[in-house]
């Protein structure tokens, strides 16, 4: 699997959380229901075509096995990348500081952290961990994602693009609000 890219039960944990995928080429992809469907590389498909029109992807898989072929955008399930999701965040006023750290434990090996801040506020917003920096940045939208509690009263907020449209909102105490 690339490492610039989340894992497929990252990517579903991602969709269920309402992380809005609007297709553009070069985008990967995994197909739901599809024949060749794995949580492999074999199992990743890039967008090479996007018709917005009739909701139609032109994909062709990662290994060049198939010929290029027609889904439908709501049968794909989106497999970020780290540069994507970080352009996501950055886009909407955050900042994103990741890194490797080697936990205490002996033979753990190195992991990698992301932490997203708020300007101005000196703790993060959220934190995520992972193997990789694309695992540990898409902790850390989860947890934003998950962790928005129901504000409905607030206005002047920041479109993070849920599949409700859900914004987020900076409170004057650094606090994190969902619209």
């Amino acid at each position: 699997m690339r490492d610039d890219l989340v894992t497929p039960p990252t990517a579903r944990r991602l969709q269920r959380a309402g992380f809005v995928w609007e297709p553009q080429v070069g985008d990967w992809c995994m197909v739901l229901g599809g024949e060749h469907f794995h949580e492999t590389q074999s199992g990743l498909w890039l967008v090479v075509s996007w018709a917005e029109a009739t909701g139609q992807l032109g994909v062709m898989d990662a290994a060049g096995q198939w010929p290029v072929t027609r889904i439908a955008a709501r049968d794909g399930v989106w497999v970020p990348t780290v540069g994507k999701l970080k352009t996501w965040l950055r886009a909407h006023g955050l900042r994103v500081n990741t890194g490797e750290f080697e936990p205490s434990a002996l033979g753990s090996g190195v992991r990698q952290v992301c932490r997203v801040l708020a300007p101005g506020r000196p703790t993060p917003l959220a934190e995520g961990q992972g193997a990789s920096e694309s695992e540990a940045v898409a902790g850390a939208v989860l947890r934003l994602l998950e962790a928005a509690p129901m504000d409905t009263s607030a206005v002047g907020g920041v479109d993070v693009g849920q599949s409700h449209r859900v914004a987020l909102h900076h409170t004057q105490a650094g606090e994190i609000r969902q619209l």
